[in-house]
Parts: structure tokens; C-alpha cells; sequence
């Protein structure tokens, strides 16, 4: 009965544009508080009857249920325009009130995912950690995405055996792939037809940022300026001092990916677009380093090529889902700040003639750059084809110098603030730098080397952000914030 009058709360604010309910997060904890008297209740009367069990899940359907309403009014706003600023979800609790539910989900997640072979586990493992789904329910994406690829051997490891999700380096998808398998034939092609060729002498006649000149394919080849990043040293860093200015001025920036490719968007269902979403999820374009530059870029115009050559916007998807379909299928989207533009404060005035209220770091967002501990956070399961290639991008992606120096990195991001839970993690550190020490030297776990700290079961935590940390401030001296400490009390045997 709560939550069918939260519903009709929400709908009436909607049509007389009034405001809805007041803060649920009061009603999540206080309804996820009592499910943790009711099972405190049934471990101490050991009791399983039947009135308790119905209470239980009575409770938690209640609190799944408030959660999604709460979550679904989140996600409206960020469609209108990302807000880095949203820091609503630290206040939800759930895994340190009830971490026997999180950890019988994680068991009938693992199982879910061996249902459908393709899903790849490092993929799925990226959508599980995502700060948006931690405590929602990805049952709807498995429908979905086992609808579509559900028939087809696993794609990260050759037959029906997936990775084990724990590292990229068990990851195939990561390991000798060529770029032919990153996308796909138009349907009914034999697999024949002409290839496009990547033409030096054309690519040098090019001052400045390159393009690609489409009428001027013929019998031999195509002038193809940007096919990759070359690999010679000099047309590579010229082609990278470029890629800021190439995807902020497009018009467009059209994601090809095989798996996108398959799905037909002709009849312009809901349900095409929530599988067009699930694909979009966990698919090659959206587990690679530089396709997400690329995307935080030209996210302002993204746009997916799907079957026959049609084509719609991310936006346009998500809007549809979110204003008729699965509120489920658009709340895994709510954080990831490269698939939606932001919300854009240049222009915005407290009043007339008093000059923009954007800050420094407003600005800085509206060109598409983020925070440094934001990009750890998404190139933390997201790798280049080499591994220099990480810190490169994760320079890039905050706005700094086209670099690999780790240590210069830091120097210049003295004076500035970052998220003291985005350090937490099992990335290198800095060596031989005096008060950096603290310092990750790369954003992700270096795949072909093994200097990553490891926990004593060898697995990786890569840096997570959004939950309940302070900022830290970078100095000259180091790192200076404030840290919780807790002190555990250890028995010392007698000799």
C-alpha cells in the first residue's frame, strides 16, 4: 500500500507539475532497518514459519520497490543534463545492514550469468560495480540480453567458457583481437566485399585534425584518415594532440559495434529499445579506453549504427525506455557520465548581468574533461591495446597534458582535490617520488606485468567512487585529508 501511494503521489506531481514526495531515503533506511529486525527475529527463534518469511519478503520487495521510484526521479534529472554533483545514493543503506541478502544476490547473479555463455564476466562484473546498480535488480537485463545472444559461444574465451571476471588478463576480448571482430557485415554479405584501406601519403597531406574523405574512394583504396591511431610514434601523437579537438566539434559521433549492429531498430518498439540498452551495457565499445574518451568527447551527439544502417541517439534510446519502458533498464545508466551531455551551467546567470555561476570545474565539465578520481573509476575495468596507453587516457581524460609520466601528473594536480575512495585500490603506486608515495602510477591494473597489489586471494579491486568518502587535497608534501580509523584489539598468547 506504500508504494502504490508513492506511485500515485508521483504521478499526480507529474501531471499538475507540483512537487512529488519528500526525501524517500528516510523511508528506504528506515524499511531496511526493520527487514534487519525481522531476520535478527528468525536467527534467534530460529524460527522459518511461514508469517516470517512472508514479512521478510514483504519488507524487501517494499524496499526494492521505493528504491527504483526513488532512483527513477535520479535518472529523469540526469537525462536533462549529468550532474557530477549527485552524491544521493552514499545515503542509501543496504550492504552493511543486511549483507546476507547482498551476498545470496551475488550467487544468483553468478548464476545468471552462466545462462547466457556470451556475457562476459569482466563486462558484467563492470556492470555490477557500477555505483547505480550496487543495489538494484539486473534480472530484466538478463532477459533481455539472453534474448538476443543468448544462442551464441561466449566472446571473451574461445567455446562456451566465459572469463572468470576477476581480471582482464583471463579477459580474450582484450588479447589479440583484431579490429575486424569490433564490428560486423551488413546482413546478407559473404564477407567479401571491399575492404577500406588506411593510405599514408593521404594521411600526411593532412595538416591539423584529420577526417575522412568519403568521396574520394576509388578502385584502389580509400583516403581513411582516422581507421585507428597509427602505430608509427610521430602520426600517433599527432593524431592524439587532435582528439580532444576532433570529437568536441563533431556532429556527430557514431558508435559501430558488432553486437549493436545486429539489432534492428525498424520497428521502434519499447522493448527494441531496452534490448538496444542491454547490448549497449556490456558490448567491446564500451569496455575500451579509448572509445570511452571518444564517448565522454562527443557525448553530446552519440549516436548507434544498428542493423541496415539505421541509426538513433543514446538519449533518444534512454528517453523512450525511461518514459515507457523498465525504469530498471535506464537506472544502470544514471552514473555513467560519458553516454549523457552535461548539465551545462556556462549560461546560467543568479541574475541579469551578474555573470556566469559556473566554476572553473564547471567549465571544465562542459568540454567534456572530468574529475581525475572519475576517470580511475571508469577506466578501472576499461583497457587499451597497450598498456601505456592507460595513463595516457587517464590524462587525457581530466584534462591534462598528452603524457605518460605518472609522477608530472600528480605535481600538477597540486592544490586540487580528489575522492580518497577513488586511492583505495590494488593499482601501483609511485616509486622513488618523496610524499607521493600514496599516488597510483596508472589508473587500471597493469595487464602483461605483475606489480599490482593483490589481496591474499589474488584478486583485483580496482578504484570505486560514490560512497562515503571525503575529498583529499594534493599538496606539495602528499596527500592531506582526514581518515576514519578503526583499532582492532589483538590477543597476544602467553609464552
Amino acid at each position: 500500500m506504500i508504494v502504490l501511494r508513492l506511485v500515485l503521489c508521483i504521478a499526480q506531481s507529474d501531471l499538475s507539475r507540483q512537487y512529488g514526495p519528500g526525501s524517500l531515503i528516510g523511508l528506504l533506511n528506515a524499511t531496511i532497518r526493520v527487514l534487519r529486525t525481522s531476520l535478527d527475529i528468525v536467527t534467534e527463534q530460529r524460527a522459518k514459519d511461514q508469517e516470517t518469511t512472508i514479512v521478510s519478503a514483504f519488507l524487501w520487495t517494499s524496499w526494492s520497490r521505493i528504491l527504483l521510484l526513488r532512483l527513477r526521479a535520479v535518472a529523469g534529472m540526469q537525462l536533462q543534463g549529468f550532474d557530477y554533483n549527485f552524491r544521493g545514493l552514499s545515503s542509501i543503506r543496504f550492504l552493511d545492514v543486511v549483507p546476507e541478502i547482498a551476498e545470496c544476490r551475488k550467487r544468483i547473479q553468478h548464476k545468471e550469468l552462466q545462462a547466457t555463455p556470451y556475457l562476459c564476466a569482466w563486462a558484467y562484473r563492470n556492470l555490477t560495480n557500477d555505483r547505480a546498480c550496487i543495489s538494484t535488480d539486473l534480472r530484466r537485463f538478463h532477459q533481455l540480453y539472453h534474448a538476443c545472444f543468448g544462442a551464441r559461444q561466449a566472446v571473451c574465451n574461445p567455446g562456451s567458457t566465459q572469463c572468470d571476471g576477476w581480471s582482464s588478463v583471463a579477459c580474450g576480448r582484450f588479447e589479440h583481437t583484431p579490429v575486424t571482430n569490433q564490428s560486423c557485415h551488413e546482413p546478407g554479405c559473404p564477407g567479401d566485399c571491399r575492404r577500406l584501406f588506411w593510405i599514408r601519403e593521404s594521411f600526411v597531406s593532412i595538416s591539423g585534425p584529420k577526417a575522412v574523405d568519403i568521396m574520394a574512394t576509388d578502385a584502389t583504396g580509400l583516403p581513411y584518415y582516422t581507421a585507428a591511431i597509427p602505430s608509427e610514434n610521430d602520426l600517433r601523437w599527432d593524431c592524439i594532440a587532435n582528439i580532444t579537438r576532433i570529437f568536441s566539434v563533431s556532429d556527430t559521433t557514431l558508435v559501430c559495434d558488432r553486437d549493436i549492429m545486429t539489432i534492428d531498430i525498424s520497428d521502434h518498439t519499447v522493448d527494441i529499445c531496452e534490448k538496444l540498452l542491454a547490448a549497449l551495457l556490456v558490448c567491446d565499445w564500451n569496455m575500451r579506453a579509448w572509445t570511452l574518451l571518444e564517448a565522454m568527447r562527443g557525448r553530446n551527439a552519440l549516436y548507434l549504427l544498428c542493423r541496415d544502417d539505421m541509426v538513433i541517439s543514446v538519449r533518444d534510446a534512454l528517453q523512450t525506455v525511461y518514459t515507457s519502458g523498465r525504469i530498471d533498464m535506464v537506472i544502470p545508466f544514471m552514473m555513467r557520465s560519458y553516454l549523457l551531455p552535461p548539465n551545462d551551467l556556462t549560461d546560467m546567470e543568479l541574475f541579469e548581468g551578474g555573470g556566469s555561476v559556473a566554476t572553473e570545474e564547471d567549465l571544465q565539465i562542459a568540454k567534456g574533461f572530468i574529475s581525475i578520481g572519475e576517470a580511475a573509476v571508469l577506466l578501472s575495468h576499461r583497457h587499451a591495446t597497450r598498456d601505456d596507453d592507460d595513463l595516457l587516457i587517464w590524462n587525457l581524460l581530466a584534462g591534462d597534458m598528452e603524457t605518460s609520466d605518472p609522477a608530472d601528473m600528480w605535481r600538477r594536480r597540486i592544490g586540487k582535490k580528489i575522492s580518497t575512495e577513488a586511492l583505495v585500490s590494488s593499482c601501483p603506486r609511485l616509486r622513488g617520488v618523496p610524499g607521493f608515495h600514496w599516488a597510483p602510477s596508472r589508473p587500471t591494473m597493469p595487464r602483461r606485468t605483475h606489480t599490482s597489489v593483490l589481496s591474499s586471494n589474488g584478486k583485483e579491486f580496482p578504484p570505486f567512487e560514490g560512497v562515503d568518502a571525503r575529498d583529499g587535497y594534493v599538496t606539495v608534501d602528499g596527500l592531506r585529508a582526514k581518515w576514519l580509523t578503526f583499532e582492532f584489539g589483538v590477543s597476544i598468547p602467553k609464552p
